[in-house]
Formats: C-alpha cells, sequence, structure tokens
C-alpha cells in the first residue's frame, strides 16, 4: 500500500489507474497535479513546524530530543500528534533522526539550525518574512480575489492596499530599491537590507569589480551596496543615489562601517526620471526597474547608458526579472494581486531589458550574474571605442 492524493491506494487499484490513463501527455499531467497536491501539504507542515517554534526549540536544547520532548517544548498536547510532522520534516532532509519509535531522537540538520532556528536572522528573514507577514492568510483567498477582483485588504473592509510581494515599493512611483524612500523609516530599511544583503554580497563576488574604478548605485537607500563594496574593494570610487530624505539614514550607516568607507561614498539626492546621473564605469538599478512602465524604462536605460564611461557596465538586479521559465516569480505576481496591485507592473521580461539595451546603444546580448537568494542580475556592456 501506498499513499496517493492523501489516500492509501492496493497496486491492483494503481495498475488499474495507470491503464486508464491512455490519452498522450495524460500520466505527465497526472502526476504533475497529484506533485502540486502533495506539495501544499509538504508546505503546510514546514508552516506549522515553524509556527510552533520546532527548529528554535531543538536549537535551543542544544542536544536531541525524543517526540514527547519537542511536544512539550512547543506545547503540542501529545507525541502522538506532532511524530508525524517529525518524520515529514526528516524525510524532506530538515531534520534528522537517531533511532526508532518512542526512544528515536530528533535534531536540527546542521543547515536548518543556521537556516530555519533563528527568527532573527537574515537568512530566516529572506525566507519568510512576506509568508508571515500576510502571504498565508492572502493566498487562502486567492479564489475569492479572483472572482470579485477585490484584494483581501478590500475584501476585509480596508482601503489600504499591503504589500505582500517585491520587497517593498509599496508605491508604484517608489525610486528606491529600499522601500519608499520618505515613508521607510529604520524598522523599514533594517527588512529590506536583511533581504538584499545575501544579494549584494553575491553580487561583490560574482562580478569583477577590479576592473573599474568608480560605481554609481541608483536608488542607493542606505548606500547598502556601496558599503559592501566599499569594504571588499579599496580603490573604488562609490555613489550612491537616491532622495534627499534618505541621504541622513546613509550618512549614518556609512561612518558606522569605518575605515576609510566615509572617503569614498560619495552620497547625492535626486531622483533618476528627473536628475542627471553622474558619470560611473559601472552603474547598478537594484531592484526599482520592475516599478516603471515600458517608456520610463527606456528613459532611465538611456541615461544610464549616456552617463557610462566607454567600457563601462550596466549592472541590473530585480526580483522580477523573468526569463519565462521562473515559477516562483510569476507566483510571486499573483501575490501582487492578492494584494491588490496590477501584476503587470512586476514584469520585467529578460527579453524587453536586452531590448531596451540595445535600443540605448549597448553591445548586444545580457551576461548572467549568479546570485543567491531570489534576485536575478545580468549585465550590459557599452562598447569602449576602437
Amino acid at each position: 500500500v501506498f499513499p496517493r492524493l492523501g489516500a492509501p491506494f492496493s497496486h491492483m487499484e494503481s495498475d488499474k489507474l495507470a491503464s486508464s490513463l491512455r490519452v498522450e501527455g495524460e500520466t505527465e499531467t497526472f502526476e504533475k497535479v497529484e506533485k502540486l497536491l502533495n506539495d501544499f501539504k509538504r508546505s503546510q507542515t514546514l508552516a506549522s513546524a515553524l509556527e510552533l517554534g520546532v527548529f528554535t526549540a531543538l536549537l535551543k536544547n542544544a542536544c536531541p530530543m525524543t517526540a514527547s520532548e519537542v511536544a512539550r517544548a512547543v506545547s503540542v498536547h501529545s507525541s502522538q500528534r506532532i511524530d508525524p510532522l517529525l518524520d515529514v520534516l526528516v524525510a524532506e532532509g530538515l531534520l534528522q533522526r537517531v533511532g526508532v519509535g518512542h526512544s528515536a531522537k530528533y535534531d536540527n540538520t546542521p543547515a536548518s539550525a543556521r537556516l530555519l532556528a533563528n527568527p532573527e536572522s537574515d537568512t530566516y528573514f529572506t525566507l519568510f518574512s512576506e509568508w508571515e507577514s500576510g502571504e498565508k492568510r492572502n493566498w487562502s483567498k486567492l479564489t475569492e480575489v479572483l472572482k470579485c477582483g477585490k484584494s483581501v485588504q478590500q475584501l476585509s473592509g480596508g482601503d489600504e492596499v499591503s504589500s505582500t510581494a517585491g520587497h517593498g515599493h509599496e508605491h508604484e512611483h517608489a525610486h528606491t530599491h529600499e522601500h519608499n524612500s520618505e515613508e521607510c523609516g529604520e524598522q523599514g530599511y533594517e527588512e529590506i537590507e536583511k533581504v538584499m544583503r545575501i544579494s549584494f554580497t553575491a553580487l561583490s563576488e560574482a562580478f569583477d569589480f577590479s576592473r573599474y574604478t568608480s560605481v554609481l548605485d541608483i536608488g542607493g537607500g542606505r548606500a547598502q551596496l556601496s558599503r559592501i563594496l566599499a569594504s571588499r574593494f579599496k580603490h573604488l570610487q562609490l555613489t550612491s543615489l537616491d532622495m534627499p530624505s534618505v541621504l541622513p539614514y546613509a550618512q549614518k550607516y556609512i561612518a558606522q562601517t569605518g575605515g576609510d568607507v566615509s572617503n569614498r561614498i560619495r552620497l547625492i539626492g535626486g531622483d533618476i526620471l528627473q536628475d542627471d546621473a553622474p558619470k560611473a564605469d559601472v552603474i547598478h538599478l537594484g531592484n526599482i526597474m520592475h516599478h516603471f512602465d515600458m517608456e520610463k524604462r527606456q528613459f532611465v536605460i538611456n541615461k544610464v547608458f549616456e552617463a557610462l564611461h566607454p567600457g563601462g557596465a550596466l549592472i541590473v538586479v530585480d526580483v522580477f526579472l523573468l526569463d519565462g521559465s521562473e515559477t516562483w516569480a510569476l507566483l510571486g505576481m499573483v501575490s501582487n494581486q492578492l494584494a491588490g496591485k496590477s501584476p503587470e507592473d512586476y514584469v520585467l521580461g529578460e527579453d524587453l531589458l536586452e531590448k531596451y539595451c540595445e535600443k540605448a546603444g549597448f553591445a548586444p546580448g545580457l551576461e548572467k550574474i549568479p546570485l543567491c537568494g531570489i534576485m536575478k542580475g545580468r549585465v550590459a556592456y557599452k562598447r569602449a571605442p576602437k
């Protein structure tokens, strides 16, 4: 006997089912649907484990625990109720188990201890902040939202639209990758920096900045990318451009970084849609392009091209930089619908980005940058004179 869609099927019943799937592609489709339904159960298991604090309890205990001990630590009625959940987590590779039966002991894997057990860590925030702040509730309302054309917030009687996807940018015309610059505040910056730190660190390692001498970060927020680059590349001169109201935050955190960082980071208050971009060898657009319509995107790319020195590079890092196959990003657009946003506002197709760049004068083709987390990175190069 083995489980299918939550119910036990005998081998005879399974053979009968297989023989009934005769249409071309029907078996593959059945298996895909079955997997999707079981994936829902698996994600719910993980969500319950996180809500109960299973991973955190195991980390705090500092040694393996029996199911009864875990049940007491997370206030579950009995070990019989938590046994199956723990075993699913073992099967998924998120926990490890030694022994069998009631005497079996459970513990985090080394990766789970780092990623899942500390709600204050950057990695935990990156993975689960949106889910815990409303995505779980919103997705349960998907059918209702599609039928009535309202957001979850509107269905509950509220007028404002809450942001649950895209890591910030609660207003369509925000021009930074650090939330709405005017309204974000210290807490908002801390949250976004946790998400972006992983990607920016990966960018500093994946792209060869040693070939260049100056970098401009458009929408630089608290100059997070500039601070990371300044600490890693002592030769770089860096400029962070954002709304004037953001600059005090940036100045504060640059000063806290120490060393000669403050001498190599220049802060400029401005709006890329209205002001000229300073000249630089490398220009970075971080998680802002998906907020612009097609006309504004081309306008920004044109302006960046003019600001780049010959032989320079444009780096675009964006959570919604799609090549058409990223299911997670397409699901993110559904999340935006649930929050009352138009998914079209967030589509930044890789093919479109390439067309914008070629039209502006960049060399054909985009170079991919391997980044950690959910961000995607692409590079366009401005030809050097022959």
